[in-house]
């Protein structure tokens, strides 16, 4: 890793760390998007702890601190959603200082005095001594934790999931704090629930540990991590072992391969011509048929000529209950092409 941010000082107000990016210049994408590449950050303890969100694993995090990036051609998605996230940030600050009776603060970018590899950024700082997470949810997403025997269900009955409990936790590690309020907007309710989470030096170390694996394991020699074949994507192995693409090849006989084009387009379009040929013939043997399921010969036959379907009326007399009600049928329906029946048509059944 060669990206390297001068801390701007160490603050008081947290214990064992020192701000990386002010609060002022939080708002500066780039800036923190290259700063994110230089530590392990509480997101990426989400996912190395098995708590990522959808389409997120380990080999993902790890291409992001190896890789080059160029903040200014981000995807446009993910401008809107950082955008959104800014947006509401104001307005859950505003429910959850009331709720939980302090004032808060912005933070910035934290990073650990020791261990300069572990990161966090806070969504805010609080006037009792902690930090408080901001969220912005839906009951779909919180449902699939709920579980009322848990110690992280709240008075709402709401399960505090663990992605955001690991998160916390990692913020609590780096900056020192002693607690953190977690405050998330059910956006499809319009209300708000509440947690808070306190120190755990069991689990800190836990996170640590599988965060200091990551990080001189696997980012600084750049060696990737291995595959969890448990949970692994066609997408992750498409990362992974990327196919060749040859750009282009030259033949030595340009002359065939032009025949080859032609014949090619010559056989496209005979085959076209004989697909109308066979809608033709198909038109032409349905209306033969008319409303009947079989087709006869005259005198006594083993079996029908052709039939559609195979005998049994699935449908209604649409025509009859049009006239019944006085509905005007072609304004609520439209004839289905005869290219329909060539599927069910079976000769001499």
């Amino acid at each position: 890793m060669t990206t390297t941010l001068s801390a701007p000082g160490v603050s008081s107000s947290h214990p064992t760390a020192e701000v990386l990016i002010r609060a002022a210049d939080l708002d500066d994408r780039a800036t923190w998007l290259i700063a994110r590449q230089s530590g392990v950050t509480a997101t990426d303890s989400r996912v190395l702890n098995g708590c990522p969100y959808a389409n997120e694993n380990v080999y993902d995090k790890y291409q992001s601190k190896i890789q080059t990036i160029d903040p200014t051609i981000e995807e446009e998605q993910v401008q809107i959603e950082w955008e959104l996230g800014s947006d509401l940030e104001p307005v859950i600050t505003k429910f959850a200082s009331r709720h939980f009776g302090v004032t808060m603060t912005k933070v910035g970018m934290l990073r650990h005095v020791e261990h300069k590899h572990l990161l966090s950024s806070p969504d805010r700082n609080t006037s009792d001594g902690g930090h408080c997470e901001l969220k912005a949810t839906a009951t779909h997403y919180l449902r699939r934790y709920q579980d009322e025997t848990s110690e992280w269900t709240n008075e709402d009955r709401w399960t505090l999931p663990p992605a955001w409990r690991i998160q916390a936790l990692h913020q609590l590690m780096v900056s020192g704090r002693s607690h953190v309020h977690v405050a998330a907007m059910i956006t499809d309710r319009r209300r708000f629930t509440y947690w808070t989470v306190e120190r755990d030096a069991t689990e800190e170390a836990i996170i640590r540990i599988l965060a200091d694996k990551f990080w001189f394991d696997h980012v600084v020699p750049q060696i990737p991590p291995p595959i969890e074949w448990d949970t692994v994507t066609v997408d992750e192995m498409k990362k992974r072992f990327p196919e060749a693409v040859v750009p282009r090849t030259v033949v030595d006989d340009p002359a065939t391969v032009v025949g080859l084009i032609a014949r090619r387009e010559l056989l496209k379009g005979q085959i076209k011509d004989a697909g109308g040929k066979l809608d033709e013939v198909e038109n032409l043997l349905r209306s033969v048929a008319g409303d009947a399921v079989e087709v006869w010969a005259p005198g006594e036959q083993k079996k029908p000529l052709f039939k559609y379907g195979n005998g049994v009326s699935t449908t209604y007399d649409a025509k009859q209950m049009a006239a019944d009600h006085g509905i005007d049928l072609a304004k609520y329906t439209r004839r289905t092409p005869f290219r329909s029946f060539r599927s069910v048509m079976k000769v001499g059944a």
